[in-house]
């Protein structure tokens, strides 16, 4: 080797001290995703600058920190730089401010965005009230007085509810039409780059859907867990394969000869999955054993107490029980086609169906509400996926006024796979809660479960009930009636019903179309 190429002792020196400087420091997790919100990057361009996957970014924001020196500089980099970016927005416009005669108000800055999270026994998402802004003017020639500086959750939280529909509905749009311009405007294209195709079953919908997620989040109050430490009831599974945790899968079949030769009319729920993502009560951390605590409206909590499940403190997770009788044959029973007894697994939306079944409004079907013999739950919020489920009906409903097939199919797809993929499913690498995906799920069989009880109760006769939308009744649909409302209205949105093929005669088994 030529003496000028053979590194010098210095050389040496110099790269052995740079391994052994110590990592680039990063801010607490609880303020990353603060301080890129503030900026309004969304995590999938966050994540391309870093040359990561979105799921990597959402987990160190969450609970990681990343492995590598080099990406550790990196993201070190970039928060520093947004930090940068935000410190010169609240000069300007408190610079700005001032100019105007008026007292300045401070943008999102690094103490902002270092906001502690809500403590989860809050979790609802709602916006945190705003400090009140100074209203007297600075003094001649003296330094303004900033107002309180605001948290960034406040200012996106004002953001979400103005402006968060629009970009949705934007972002959406724009995934249709850049695969529509790839294809050539061939729409057959398009729906595969869109929505898969083997060897992709899922094509763009779970990265995009995700995506679309990630800016329904934006001014949220709380941050979720990302990936779940899954307790032993979500891993472990039966003997057959199937899952320990039952979600009360809706099969029935009226057996009564009485129902043979009358007329049925099959209905179908409209997109039962996107409904059910709406309105469902998920837990919004990790999910903990026994779990007690003090909330600070609802006093102290536990979770043996039936009142803190879907309401006050709102506890969600999974619960195990004992399957109470069911003496009901022409009703499904709430937990499904059981063929054992004894205690059973069931995610906390199946056990709110429960309490339904033993309340007046419901007929008192069953004696009492179970007694939870275990339980892993955290405190939950119904306003986990609201913004985007809103967001995809609005999509969805104009689709089918405007006769567009292809939107139509997309947003389903995204719905769909969100729901399927967000527990463990290799497919999607943005998150991984199961207990979401038993939830979610027992909560769309738990609504067409409501509906059939209310048909009942409305003096319709139910010959077939199953899966999340499919539900088979005898009588006047149309006009029943229960508590003075129409039961039924027939149309494609979430509130509606529409029928599935032609009436029938009943014969004993369900004509499935």
């Amino acid at each position: 080797m030529p003496a000028d190429s053979r590194p010098s002792a210095h050389d040496a020196v110099d790269a052995l001290l740079a391994r052994s400087l110590a990592p680039a420091p990063l801010p607490p997790h609880e303020e990353r995703k603060a301080l890129r919100t503030a900026l309004r990057i969304s995590l999938t361009d966050a994540a391309r600058a870093l040359a990561v996957s979105p799921g990597t970014l959402r987990a160190w924001e969450s609970d990681r920190d990343p492995g590598k020196p080099e990406q550790r500089e990196a993201y070190a980099y970039f928060l520093d730089s947004v930090r940068g970016r935000l410190e010169e927005q609240d000069q300007h416009t408190r610079a700005t401010a001032v100019d105007r005669g008026r007292p300045g108000r401070t943008a999102p800055t690094a103490s902002a965005a270092s906001e502690p999270p809500a403590p989860t026994a809050e979790p609802h998402d709602a916006p945190a009230p705003t400090p009140a802004s100074n209203s007297a003017a600075p003094a001649s020639g003296s330094a303004p007085t900033p107002a309180p500086p605001r948290s960034t959750r406040q200012t996106t939280s004002r953001r979400r509810g103005a402006d968060a529909r629009p970009d949705l509905l934007a972002a959406i749009h724009a995934h249709i039409t850049s695969a529509l311009d790839e294809s050539g405007g061939d729409i057959d294209a398009a729906a595969r780059a869109l929505m898969g195709d083997e060897p992709n079953k899922a094509g763009r919908s779970i990265n995009n859907v995700m995506e679309l997620w990630e800016m329904s989040r934006v001014g949220t109050r709380y941050d979720h867990t990302v990936y779940l430490d899954a307790p032993d009831p979500l891993v472990r599974r039966r003997k057959d394969g199937s899952p320990l945790v039952w979600e009360g899968r809706v099969k029935f079949t009226n057996a009564d000869p009485a129902l043979v030769g009358r007329p049925v009319t099959p209905l179908d729920a409209n997109a039962a999955y996107l409904a059910a993502l709406s309105t469902a009560h998920l837990p919004v951390r990790q999910i903990t054993h026994n779990p007690t605590g003090v909330h600070e409206r609802h006093g102290e909590w536990s979770w043996q107490d039936p009142d803190c499940y879907g309401k006050g403190v709102d506890l969600a997770g999974i619960v195990l029980i004992d399957q109470p009788a069911w003496p009901h044959k022409d009703l499904p029973n709430p937990l499904g086609d059981r063929e054992t007894r004894g205690a059973l697994w069931v995610p906390t939306s199946t056990y709110l169906k429960l309490k339904d079944a033993a309340s007046s409004r419901y007929g008192d079907l069953i004696d009492t509400v179970p007694e939870i013999q275990e339980a892993y739950v955290a405190p939950g919020t119904d306003a986990m996926f609201k913004t985007l489920a809103s967001v995809l009906n609005s999509a969805r409903t104009r689709a089918i006024s405007d006769g567009d097939e292809l939107t139509r199919a997309y947003i389903a797809k995204m719905y769909s796979v969100l729901v399927s993929t967000m527990g463990d499913s290799h497919a999607n690498k943005h998150i991984r809660r199961p207990d979401w995906e038993r939830i979610i799920r027992a909560h769309a069989f738990a609504n067409l479960w409501r509906k059939a009880v209310r048909a009942h109760q409305a003096g319709l006769t139910i010959a077939y009930a199953g899966g999340t939308d499919e539900l088979h009744l005898a009588g006047d649909v149309w006009t029943a009636r229960r508590d003075g409302r129409l039961l039924f209205r027939q149309g494609p949105g979430l509130a509606e019903i529409k029928t599935k093929g032609a009436p029938y005669t009943w014969r004993g088994k369900a004509v499935r179309n």
